[in-house]
């Protein structure tokens, strides 16, 4: 079909231009060619009164260059959510129903508007129900797809970009649709973790909710095994209400033991005929410490079984912070539902944790030291890895030399020499060796924010739970055999070549067949494939951005 035919055609399908006029069969000939008679247009056949009316009202809510309008247009402008006397089929009772349930997603129901289409489900709403059921669907499609707000409008750390589907695309597949209720679903993320974080959202938003771990711990002093006190008591209760202290474990007949202040405290069921043994609320005994160290699994912190600060401070996050934590995450998931790569490199910022994905598991995973959280917080974007330099020089930033560096020479001349570094060029450049702030490898994915993953000579800092220590880039707690990981697609012995080259001492680039992914990004909230909540602090302060941002947008949080 000649150019001038297909476009007036596409025109006329949708109402925007006159049927083409018929040819006459003359043409204008060039000089040396051969005349050719152009074939008239097919007729066009004008749209119904019913189809003409659902084009306007499309036009007027959804704006005249819609996609969804072509895609209409492609379909005749057959109704999806109505039949043809203009009254609600089960496709629109289905997609109602889904928009009244939108805050199980974390989602602002008012704003799809299901309870008012809902009241007039009933009628014959004609053309303008459909036209506003096309609009709530489309609103919601994008919104459970791609999340309500944009990343960079919360945080200017939040190099995410959230891939929206095409209206025009989404109204072809409800075009196709065989089951309403199924194609809704589809247009979640299809990470299992979304689904089971939906389901954990619904019991922790509940009213009923907020006073089911009982009241928070006292401050005071770290307390360790074989204390007794009242705070103890207090830690007791909240790990049992969490799950992590299961009483049935202290299986003896019921008796009376006295508290630190001497008062009688509760005690045990009957559970065998054996003797009769206390039970003290108020004693961290062992079991106690084995239920502590579950709780400190579960939020990523250090298995030491003693209350200290940082684990304190996670036992008393209340029900309702952690509703609004898993809401936050809902919208991280969204913004992230696009194709991640098969396989992959995930560094969690909140959970200081660097995991190599394949096909949904890790397959590799270590401990990291991410950027301090009050001056150099590290970015979440996405780039891709493909090569490594081993024995790095180390090219110091400008503003470490300036605010580092140069203060500690004025107290010390030889502190450059005594740390391998010298001045080339009016630059500072640290040589490679074991005192090279990059340690011996570094993990390049190039990107604007010189961010990458790579060795340190301060090891002692992956100890620790809380680890934002750097300047920005993340430290990799062993780097040699993450090296050795990704040489494995290339290498016989990924491990022995590594070490070759390494003991050259010289600066080395080493390139990637298979250049892997990275994904830098900040999850404090999922449930595990075992069921289990996965809860990590808010070391930058970005959940507590994204849940204002969210409740500005109209979630509601808690029903």
């Amino acid at each position: 079909m000649r150019p001038a035919v297909a476009i007036g055609l596409a025109l006329a399908v949708v109402g925007g231009a006159p049927a083409l006029a018929q040819s006459t069969g003359s043409s204008t000939q060039t000089p040396g060619t051969t005349a050719a008679t152009v074939a008239p247009a097919p007729a066009i056949a004008p749209l119904s009164p019913e189809a003409q009316a659902l084009k306007t009202a499309l036009e007027r809510k959804l704006g005249a260059n819609s996609t969804a309008i072509a895609a209409y247009a492609a379909g005749s402008f057959k109704p999806i959510w109505t039949d043809g006397e203009g009254r609600a089929t089960d496709a629109a009772k289905v997609l109602v129903e889904t928009l009244q349930r939108a805050g199980d997603h974390a989602l602002p129901e008012e704003k799809y508007g299901g309870a008012g289409l809902a009241g007039r489900l009933a009628t014959a709403g004609g053309a303008g129900l459909e036209a506003d059921l096309a609009h709530a669907f489309l609103l919601y499609a994008r919104d459970i797809g791609a999340g309500i707000l944009d990343p960079r409008s919360v945080d200017r750390e939040l190099h995410i970009y959230p891939e929206a589907a095409d209206e025009g695309d989404l109204i072809r597949r409800a075009q196709d649709a065989t089951d309403m209720a199924a194609l809704l679903v589809s247009l979640e993320p299809q990470d299992p973790v979304y689904r089971r974080l939906v389901e954990r959202f619904a019991a922790f938003r509940s009213v009923n909710a907020s006073n089911i771990w009982g009241e928070a711990v006292a401050k005071g002093r770290t307390m360790r095994p074989g204390e007794r006190s009242q705070r103890v008591a207090q830690v007791r209760a909240r790990l049992t209400a969490m799950g992590d202290l299961d009483p049935n474990v202290y299986d003896t007949p019921t008796a009376t033991a006295k508290a630190a202040d001497g008062t009688q405290v509760a005690t045990a069921e009957v559970k065998t005929d054996a003797p009769v043994l206390a039970y003290d609320p108020t004693h961290f005994d062992d079991r106690m410490v084995e239920a502590l160290q579950s709780f400190q699994a579960r939020h990523g912190l250090n298995l030491d079984g003693v209350i200290g600060p940082a684990t304190l401070r996670q036992i008393n996050v209340s029900p309702s912070t952690r509703a609004e934590q898993i809401a936050v995450n809902l919208e991280r998931m969204r913004w992230m539902n696009q194709d991640l790569g098969q396989k992959h490199i995930l560094v969690n910022l909140a959970g200081f944790t660097m995991d190599v994905m394949n096909e949904g598991q890790s397959e590799f995973s270590q401990r990291v030291v991410i950027g301090k959280a009050q001056k150099h917080r590290t970015p979440e974007f996405s780039d891709e890895m493909d090569h490594m330099v081993v024995n790095p020089s180390w090219y110091v930033p400008t503003s470490i030399a300036q605010k580092e560096i140069l203060p500690k020479l004025e107290h010390d001349p030889d502190y450059m020499t005594k740390r391998g570094m010298r001045m080339v060029n009016g630059r500072i450049i640290q040589r490679p060796g074991r005192r090279n702030a990059l340690g011996t490898v570094k993990f390049m994915f190039p990107n604007r924010f010189a961010i990458y993953l790579h060795d340190t000579p301060s090891k002692r800092l992956f100890q620790r739970d809380v680890r934002a220590y750097s300047h920005g880039c993340v430290r990799v707690e062993k780097p040699h055999e993450f090296a050795a990981y990704l040489l494995a697609a290339q290498q016989d012995d990924p491990a022995g070549y590594f070490q070759s080259v390494l003991r050259r001492g010289r600066e080395r680039r080493v390139n990637l067949e298979e250049p892997l992914p990275v994904h830098i990004t900040y999850r404090s909230a999922w449930i595990d494939e075992n069921g289990v909540e996965q809860f990590r602090g808010d070391i930058y302060g970005r959940d507590r951005k994204i849940a204002a941002a969210l409740k500005g947008a109209g979630v509601t949080i808690f029903r």
